[in-house]
């Protein structure tokens, strides 16, 4: 079924995507792996690990000079004053 197996394809790329995050905090990858996650929860509604807010937190707390820093404090903000989730 081409919808199981796009389900599936999207939870391997979650967990790759966790494991990127989780092994190499470090890595100049482990923001965009949060960054990544959170636009797969967002667009697809699949969560694993972590939710779309728990990646926008963590980027905030842990990677503040991050590309995305400003953009995911402006969708935290977005969702606490929305509601939207």
């Amino acid at each position: 079924d081409n919808e199981e197996t796009r389900v599936m394809a999207l939870v391997v790329s979650l967990k790759i995507l966790e494991l990127i995050y989780f092994n190499y905090p470090e890595s100049s990858r482990a923001d965009d792996s949060l960054w990544e996650i959170a636009q797969t929860v967002l667009e697809y509604g699949i969560v694993d690990v972590l939710g779309e807010e728990d990646c926008y937190r963590k980027i905030i707390d842990e990677y503040p000079d991050s590309l995305f820093a400003e953009e995911a404090a402006a969708r935290l903000e977005a969702i606490s004053v929305e509601g939207l989730r």
